[in-house]
């Protein structure tokens, strides 16, 4: 579902220097957020000014004042399935705004103050909306019948209720603990727990109102499979290096191993365990289910580089939701270094557990860039000629030998482009959302080589590199 949500205060100012607020400190919003994210929605996050992290993955606008937030409510509500509005957005405003400091010159000083817009109450009538309308009731009286008069005025489907006058709850806390108005029906009340906790409860309960099931398994337990799969596998093959190893398939610029189809059945096995109507689309043939998650794998990439015991190769699992391409999650495993690189929606990227970012280098002569040559003499002829471009503008050039790891490289900062002329999905796809969250670019097109391949450029986002191609 798209799901827009508002959260934070509203600052109103009175002069350069000071302003009217209140006490919200945006975290059960900012912890709306970030369930409906894990859960798998797109979120649209409207924020006040606060001190706090947006959750990675969602759409963020920042404001200040409540005509700030009433503009971006209505510019962005449109065509949402739900809006949750827990902003505590400033009741009143000062009418005459002083553009200088006012200097303290009399004991006493007046405001003349005048109602700010009425976002949700303008949500039905004025902006047209016919989605989920969730609004929030912050009252230190008179709970439940406060609450149920904003549900029908406002025309909302859900009110959550909370008092933000018992200490150790509400506004400035980690805590809280509310009750859910809806029309026709008793309140329910949750028990006091964490405001994440309780924010996955209350996109549980829209997500049953809007009768729209979750897009999930939660991304963590998703990415929990993956990291799993990928420790088994690398484990298999680490433990094989070395070894006499049978040969499926020589071809002349390409190697298949039997132990390929054996990671590859592990992976396989770990992940429809877990989810058995799940799809696994792999180097090694396609499995599996018509579930809404299609996996992506490698289960070695640098075959050639593992047979001949050169210790560059790695396992790469991706995941995409069915009928899109866009990658969900991503995970890169070299069993030989012992790294592992791993980044999904709301989940920014890391190596062994620590962020990563790309590189800054911005000029050619700085950078490092890796070449690929593929597995067809024409596509080895192109890239001879771009080979030839690129390294006399670079510091120095790599032949690598395994396109997951060189992704995993540029996410890092070791590496700062990556060209190959013939390339497969389950080469890239969790390299490129590594290396995308991780603030680069990467280009992909059709291969021209051979049907169902593509050609690929990624770098670090700075590197100016499209001249050389």
């Amino acid at each position: 579902m798209n799901i827009l949500i508002t959260a934070g205060p509203t600052r109103e100012a009175i002069d350069p220097v000071r302003y009217i607020s209140n006490r919200s400190s945006g975290k059960m919003g900012y912890s709306l957020c970030q369930a409906a994210l894990d859960r798998g929605h797109h979120v649209t996050l409207i924020s006040g000014p606060v001190s706090l992290t947006p959750p990675v993955g969602a759409d963020v606008l920042n404001v200040i004042s409540a005509q700030d937030m009433y503009a971006a409510v209505e510019r962005h509500i449109v065509g949402m399935d739900v809006a949750i509005f827990s902003a505590a957005v400033a009741d009143y405003r000062p009418v005459d705004v002083a553009t200088q400091k006012i200097k303290k010159s009399t004991d006493s000083m007046t405001l003349t103050l005048e109602r700010t817009p009425d976002i949700l109450g303008s949500a039905r009538q004025a902006f047209g909306y016919t989605g989920l309308l969730i609004g929030f009731a912050a009252e230190t009286e008179n709970l439940i019948a406060n609450a149920t008069s904003k549900l029908q005025r406002k025309a909302c489907d859900l009110v959550i209720a909370n008092r933000v006058d018992i200490p150790g709850t509400g506004f400035d806390s980690d805590l809280n603990e509310v009750i859910l108005c809806l029309p026709d029906q008793p309140p329910v009340e949750l028990a006091k727990d964490s405001k994440a906790a309780i924010a996955v409860r209350l996109v549980e309960q829209i997500e049953r109102m809007a009768g729209s099931p979750p897009n999930h398994p939660p991304m963590k337990d998703l990415l929990d499979t993956a990291i799993q799969a990928a420790h088994a596998a690398g484990k298999l093959i680490r433990e094989n290096f070395g070894s006499e190893l049978h040969v499926n398939e020589m071809k002349k610029y390409d190697i298949k191993l039997e132990l390929d189809v054996k990671s590859q059945e592990l992976i396989t096995s770990i992940i429809l365990e877990r989810y058995p109507d799940h799809a696994v689309l792999g180097e090694e043939g396609d499995t599996g289910g018509t579930g809404e998650i299609e996996w992506i794998v490698d289960p070695i990439d640098g075959t050639v580089n593992y047979f001949f015991g050169i210790p560059h190769f790695c396992v790469s699992i991706a995941a995409r939701r069915r009928g899109t391409e866009d990658i969900i999650l991503g995970v890169i495993f070299d069993p030989s270094q012992n790294e592992l690189w791993t980044v999904a929606e709301g989940v920014p990227p890391t190596l062994n557990g620590k962020p990563i970012s790309c590189s800054t280098r911005a000029e050619m002569s700085e950078c490092v860039v890796t070449v690929g040559f593929s597995k067809s003499k024409e596509s080895l002829d192109a890239g001879f000629e771009r080979y030839k471009r690129i390294s006399y503008s670079v510091r120095k050039t790599r032949m690598l030998g395994s396109a997951a790891l060189a992704m995993a490289y540029i996410a890092c900062g070791r590496l700062d482009a990556y060209v190959e002329e013939q390339i497969s999905l389950w080469d890239i796809a969790a390299g490129k959302m590594l290396v995308e969250q991780a603030g680069g670019s990467v280009t992909l097109r059709p291969g021209v080589a051979k049907e169902g391949t593509m050609f690929i450029c990624a770098t670090n986002g700075k590197v100016q590199i499209a001249e050389y191609l």
